[in-house]
C-alpha cells in the first residue's frame, strides 16, 4: 500500500522506495532534493539537511 502511494505522489521513480519508507514507518525524509520536496509536500514530512546538522 505505502509503495502505491510512493509511486503516485512521486515525480522520479528512484525516489519511490525511500517515499514508501518514510510513509510505512511515519518517518520524515531526508533530502536536500527540491523537486522531490515538491512532489510529496502534504504527504510526507520532510527534513532538510540543514534541519538534521541542527538536531546533531
Amino acid at each position: 500500500m505505502d509503495v502505491v502511494l510512493g509511486y503516485n505522489i512521486c515525480s522520479d521513480q528512484k525516489d519511490v522506495p525511500y517515499v514508501a519508507l518514510a510513509i510505512a514507518l511515519n518517518a520524515p525524509l531526508l533530502t536536500g532534493d527540491k523537486r522531490l520536496i515538491e512532489s510529496v509536500k502534504g504527504s510526507v514530512n520532510v527534513l532538510s539537511l540543514r534541519q538534521a546538522q541542527e538536531l546533531v
